[in-house]
């Protein structure tokens, strides 16, 4: 008997299996493991002109959404100070061109959300994550 043949003749359409995708972005105190940054150190973002021309250091905190592929899929900026220095928009900029490995949870990499400040310092910039290192225990 020739399964080739028989597989080829069935009247029955091929069918494809989906999986289920997990909608959730799990936060830090969540997570086995945190996303892991895919840049050299030295990458930063710009340091905005304004504030550079004014010598006016500042930060900016922001939420990225990560997906399990490590692509960042959104940012909101959640505080920047002082205000009028568009320290937001910089690190946001920088965020939005850059990848991570992804979070685990579980063994298999998930959605996270997590929260970064940068802090803008006229001698060097900072990039750190707000939220906690590890998870509690």
């Amino acid at each position: 008997l020739d399964v080739g043949m028989l597989a080829a003749s069935s009247p029955h359409p091929a069918m494809e299996t989906r999986i289920a995708q997990d909608p959730t972005y799990y936060q830090a105190s969540q997570l086995d493991e945190m996303p892991k940054k895919q840049w050299e150190s030295e990458e930063r973002p710009d340091f905005p002109e304004e504030a550079h021309r004014e010598n006016v250091e500042g930060h900016a905190t922001l939420e990225l959404w990560i997906d399990e592929s490590g692509d960042v899929r959104d940012v909101k900026v959640v505080e920047e100070s002082p205000p009028g220095f568009a320290w937001g928009k910089s690190a946001d900029a920088f965020f939005r061109a850059r990848r991570f490995d992804p979070a685990i949870k579980g063994g298999r990499a998930v959605k996270s959300r997590m929260q970064y400040r940068v802090s803008y310092i006229l001698t060097d910039l900072e990039i750190a994550p707000a939220s906690p290192q590890k998870p509690a225990e």
